[in-house]
Formats: C-alpha cells, sequence, structure tokens
C-alpha cells in the first residue's frame, strides 16, 4: 500500500488536493453503497505543443457493489447496463457462496450518464488481490481518452445529450498516435493519481 500512501490527503472538503498538479475535487452526497462520490476537475494546463488545455469535469466513483453506480445516478439503465442484471449476477454468485469480489458484474465502468462523464470501481471487485492496480489504471486510460476527446471533438462536447450521439460520424474518439502520445501520458498521469487518492480515502 505504498504507492497508495504517496496519493493520501487528508484535506477537507472542497479544497484543491495536493497531487502535484491543479486538481479542483467536489465531494458529492453518497448514497447507500456509493462509498465516494467526487466530482473532479483538472486544472488547465499546457504540453509540448498544446497550451491551455481545459478538460471536462468527471465523476469519480467507488462503490461497494456493482449495484452502486446506479444508486449514484439514482438510474436502473445505464450505458446498456441494467439494475435488474447486476442485482441477478449477485444472487448468482451468492448461490454459489461467492461475491463481486470473485466474478463481478462490472469491476468498473467508464462511460457517461447523460451528458455526465463517470469513472467507476467496485471495491468489491477491486479488493481482489491484484485488481486494484489492474482496475484503477485500466478505468484511468479510458477516462483520459475521453476527456481527450471531449477536449478535442467540439460536435461532441456539445451533443452528449443528444439521441444516441456515438451512432453519428461526427462522434469521432481521438487516436493515440505519436505527435500527442504526451497529452495522452500527461492526462493519464493525472487520472490515475486521483483514481490512487480516491481509493486511499476509503481504505
Amino acid at each position: 500500500m505504498k504507492e497508495l500512501n504517496t496519493f493520501r490527503t487528508f484535506l477537507k472538503e472542497e479544497q484543491e488536493m495536493d497531487l502535484g498538479f491543479d486538481t479542483q475535487i467536489k465531494k458529492l452526497p453518497n448514497k447507500p453503497g456509493v462509498l465516494l462520490h467526487e466530482l473532479v476537475t483538472i486544472g488547465v494546463f499546457d504540453v509540448r505543443d498544446r497550451k491551455g488545455i481545459e478538460l471536462q469535469p468527471y465523476h469519480l466513483i467507488f462503490g461497494d457493489s456493482s449495484l452502486a453506480i446506479f444508486d449514484a445516478f439514482d438510474t436502473d439503465n445505464l450505458a446498456g447496463l441494467t439494475r435488474q442484471g447486476a442485482e441477478e449476477h449477485i444472487a448468482k454468485m451468492q448461490a454459489e457462496g461467492k461475491t463481486e469480489r470473485d466474478d463481478a458484474y462490472m469491476g468498473g465502468l467508464t462511460n457517461f450518464y447523460g451528458d455526465q462523464l463517470f469513472e467507476f470501481i467496485n471495491v468489491e471487485r477491486a479488493s481482489a488481490p491484484g485488481q486494484v492496480h489492474r482496475l484503477l489504471p485500466h478505468e484511468s486510460l479510458h477516462v483520459t481518452r475521453y476527456l481527450i476527446t471531449l477536449a478535442e471533438n467540439e460536435w461532441m462536447r456539445n451533443n452528449l445529450n443528444t439521441d444516441k450521439w456515438w451512432e453519428d460520424e461526427r462522434a469521432v474518439m481521438v487516436d493515440l498516435i505519436n505527435d500527442n502520445e504526451e497529452y495522452f501520458a500527461e492526462v493519464l498521469e493525472r487520472t490515475t493519481a486521483i483514481a490512487y487518492a480516491g481509493w486511499s480515502k476509503i481504505k
């Protein structure tokens, strides 16, 4: 847990977190099963060949099971997944004497609820041996690509509430290519540090 302690903070809610870069963290109300729900805004920064990078806010959510992401947004359907599906999966695991630590309906998920980008981590699954160091970087990479895409694609940024916006030909995700590798790396450093800081708060 040494690497987690590197990012540990003890600041009051809604204060800036000292992670070595400018970040605003706003604590949102927790619901049953939601262990952490924060609205994260990464401060404006520069990288080689790009100045004044401004990223969209996103939700960082840790929950005690797959059901927590539905509770966080008070919905039964999210990103093609359902509360009923999660309940059935959890019941199946219980019938087999297992939990989502063994096999989760979703170990993590990065997607949109309406126009709200979120990164979700299922703590039950993340607590299995080796999983936290897979799930946090994995989901942080997804949120990184979405953040960069929204920064670069004005049409997507302005149409997230459009029905089935992802089917539009203008909904083009940014690619990781040589000339923006540093851009990806800088954003990924930030999102991963933020995810580990969130993890440290609940452990």
